[in-house]
């Protein structure tokens, strides 16, 4: 699970300075609160007194200079909020508030909302042994960024960036002209028949290459944090 966070550099495209985006957060599946496994959010706690000691106990992409994340910088402490800080997290949970999601219930959340998601209760555990399914609830997220949001610079481990390094700091607009539709527009107008098709050369030529040079940098920076402790 990961703890107490707002969309930080891995989660969301964009750096601090842009715009805030909206997160739809979807349920797939019947997820009740009484089995765990959905989201809780703190209300409000965008705007929360402490959160400027959030960002620092996560090392969140608020703190970042606007030349972005550079080596020797924290990175990966996204999720780790009761380890970083646990009596924050302690005054975080006294503010959380949990749903009994229903299959196609879609939560909206700014980027800045400090949420995390829950772990499974005995209950949840045992209605996933008792079916002899994998133990996860089904859910689906989807980011929406406004078009003059720019890429972080730095090192980036968004798409767009690994398979080419031109397009950090690029708005989502620029790089789209340039790169094709990394992130395609919903609104106004429809999705073109040629958008489609370049979307789908994206998904099966150039994603997968995209994957493994993330997972490569996401090793080189984990080790670099290893290593710091």
């Amino acid at each position: 699970c990961c703890g107490w966070h707002v969309d930080d550099v891995g989660f969301w495209p964009t750096d601090a300075r842009s715009r805030p985006g909206v997160n739809a957060w979807i349920a797939i599946d019947d997820i009740p609160a009484e089995f765990g496994g959905g989201l809780a959010v703190s209300p409000r706690s965008h705007n929360a007194s402490w959160r400027e000691r959030a960002y620092e106990a996560i090392g969140s992409t608020r703190l970042y200079p606007e030349e972005g994340l550079a080596p020797g910088m924290p990175f990966g402490k996204t999720c780790d909020m009761e380890e970083a800080d646990p009596d924050l997290a302690k005054t975080i949970d006294g503010t959380k508030k949990v749903f009994d999601f229903r299959r196609g219930d879609v939560l909206f959340h700014t980027r800045w909302l400090f949420h995390r998601s829950m772990p499974l209760t005995s209950d949840g555990e045992e209605r996933f042994q008792r079916l002899d399914m994998e133990p996860t609830f089904k859910r689906y997220s989807i980011r929406y960024e406004y078009a003059d949001s720019r890429l972080l610079k730095g090192i980036n481990v968004e798409f767009a960036a690994l398979l080419n390094s031109e397009n950090k700091g690029r708005t989502l607009a620029e790089v789209n002209k340039a790169e094709g539709p990394f992130y395609p527009k919903c609104w106004p107008g429809a999705v073109s028949d040629n958008d489609i098709d370049r979307m789908d050369d994206l998904v099966r030529e150039k994603f997968p290459i995209a994957e493994a040079r993330r997972k490569e940098l996401f090793k080189t920076l984990m080790q670099g944090n290893t290593a710091k402790k």
